[in-house]
C-alpha cells in the first residue's frame, strides 16, 4: 500500500503546514482541536506499528511499546479529567508536575458533585 502510505503522510504534512500558517492559532488547543481529523490515521499508524513490533524477534519490545501507549493514554485522560473539573488552570500554562500533582483531587472532586 506503499500509494496510500505516501499520500496519507503527504496529506499530514500539508494539513500541518498549512495551519501552522494560519495567523490565528486557536491558543493551546492547536493539537486538540484541528489534529481531530487525523484520529483514524493516528489509529491506522498505530495499529500498523504495533503489527509490524509483533512480528519481531525481541517480543518484548510489543509489550514495551503497548505499555508506553497505555501509559500515554492514561495521562492523556487524567488530563481531560482535571481541565475538565476546573483542577487545573484553563489559561495558563500547566507543567507535567502540575497534573500529576493534582491527579490526587480528582476523585474528591467527583465525589463532591455527588
Amino acid at each position: 500500500e506503499r500509494f496510500f502510505t505516501i499520500s496519507i503522510f503527504l496529506t499530514f504534512l500539508l494539513f500541518v503546514y498549512i495551519n501552522s500558517s494560519l495567523t490565528e492559532q486557536g491558543g493551546n488547543a492547536f493539537g486538540a482541536r484541528r489534529f481531530i481529523d487525523f484520529t483514524l490515521i493516528f489509529v491506522l499508524f498505530l495499529s500498523a506499528l504495533l503489527t509490524k513490533i509483533k512480528g519481531y524477534k525481541w517480543k518484548p519490545l510489543y509489550y514495551i511499546i503497548l505499555s508506553l501507549i497505555f501509559i500515554l493514554v492514561i495521562f492523556n485522560l487524567i488530563y481531560f479529567l482535571e481541565y475538565n473539573l476546573n483542577l487545573i488552570h484553563r489559561f495558563k500554562p500547566v507543567t507535567y508536575y502540575m497534573i500529576i500533582n493534582k491527579s490526587t483531587e480528582i476523585i474528591p472532586t467527583l465525589i463532591s458533585y455527588l
